[in-house]
């Protein structure tokens, strides 16, 4: 279990700051150099971005200039300045994040250095890895920017140790301002790849760190204990927020479902659909897709069925990821008929199916033997200017392969 990290709500008389028990969203709207306006910013980066979510101290500072929270004064930029927004926002309910406007675009000299260098690294040790890193903050003095570029540069199957090492060293060094969304990025990557003990310490990390984490953070924790198979530790999770006030959402609930339809339970993933609609949170496509997808998976085709047309009665279009997942319940049942009316319901509704559609209308006809039929089949479908892609013609070639 997670201690739930409160801030309380103070206020001053003094208007230039104020804190409270918030999270604040930095937009960037790229305009020209304006000296002489003020506007209300955070921490570090007004000068040359920073962006993310921040709790919470304000101070006004004059555009060009970058607050040093450390010191409490501010320092001058000579990078182009640009306006900004602020977006306040309860902790408690989610926040779609977008890319970074710094991560964008050519990496920066800075962060190219130092990939470069680690790169280059004969052994990449802790403490080789770690003396490279403090020489390039000493020297470079790097900022948010170059380290996010650095990440995402390490961020790849191949350097996933590595991406975890720069990635604990950095949120606990002072000179870079952490966010709850970068400990998010990193507990989820760790879920992804079932390193659940990681994942749990990397949240008690930033608790320690006084950030608190939002519904964002806790929905990969449970996502992550869900691939594990750990039902009751996601479940737990769930109870905990329940308990400390905060009303799970639709994405939450839908992690559930996904977690208890991996293992096999299906009526489990639908009670959990019943639970969220007795607590007033309204439910949304992806819901009732991870459920249908739990039932198509058991070959249960009339129950992803009857899944699929509650969707459409709660006022929810048929997507193509729907009908996809409903042709797969079909063929795992073996009707192949059934596949052929969803497909050509698909593109009734003016859907152009993709590969995976395709891959899994053939290999229905192709577990029925009739792999003549499937072959007509995509020859019409050529002719109306859909092409196979690699998952169709893999299926094909492994079935000419028998011949």
């Amino acid at each position: 279990m997670h201690k739930l990290c409160t801030f309380p709500v103070a206020s001053s008389s003094s208007s230039s700051s104020f804190c409270c028990g918030v999270s604040v969203v930095l937009g960037s709207n790229d305009k020209g150099r304006d000296n002489n306006s003020w506007k209300s910013g955070l921490g570090l980066g007004l000068g040359g971005g920073g962006g993310g979510c921040y709790c919470c101290c304000f101070r006004s500072v004059p555009v060009g200039s970058s607050w040093n929270s450390k010191s409490g004064s501010s320092c001058s930029s000579n990078s182009i300045t640009t306006r900004r927004r602020c977006v306040i926002t309860n902790f408690s309910q989610r926040k779609r994040w977008k890319s970074e406007p710094l991560v964008k675009g050519k990496v920066t000299r800075r962060a190219l250095h130092i990939i470069k260098e680690i790169r280059g690294l004969e052994y990449q040790t802790d403490d080789v890895l770690e003396r490279v890193l403090r020489k390039w903050v000493r020297t470079m003095t790097p900022g948010r920017r170059e380290l996010l570029d650095m990440l995402k540069e390490f961020d790849n199957a191949d350097d996933r140790e590595l991406y975890y090492k720069i990635s604990e060293w950095s949120f606990k060094e002072s000179w870079f301002e952490v966010c709850v969304r970068d400990y998010t990025k990193l507990i989820d990557s760790y879920g992804r790849n079932s390193q659940i003990e990681q994942a749990e310490a990397t949240m008690r990390c930033m608790e320690e760190q006084g950030i608190m984490p939002d519904l964002a953070a806790y929905t990969v924790l449970i996502a992550a204990y869900g691939r594990a198979g750990q039902l009751d530790r996601a479940r737990g999770v769930l109870e905990e927020i329940r308990l400390a006030g905060i009303q799970p959402d639709a994405t939450m609930y839908k992690s559930l479902m996904i977690a208890y339809g991996n293992v096999g339970l299906p009526q489990q993933s639908e009670a959990w659909l019943a639970d969220m609609e007795i607590a007033g949170v309204e439910g949304n496509a992806d819901t009732y897709l991870a459920l249908m997808t739990a039932y198509g998976r058991l070959g249960q085709a009339k129950e992803a069925q009857r899944i699929f047309d509650l969707m459409h009665w709660k006022g929810f279009q048929g997507s193509l990821k729907a009908f996809t997942a409903l042709m797969d319940a079909y063929s795992r049942a073996g009707d192949v008929d059934s596949v052929q009316a969803v497909f050509d319901s698909l593109r009734f509704a003016k859907l152009q199916p993709d590969d995976w559609a395709l891959a899994i209308l053939v290999g229905a006809y192709r577990k029925a033997n009739m792999l003549g039929t499937a072959m007509q089949v995509l020859e019409d479908l050529e002719s109306a200017r859909i092409k196979p892609g690699p998952l169709t013609l893999r299926s094909l070639a492994g079935e000419f392969g028998k011949i």
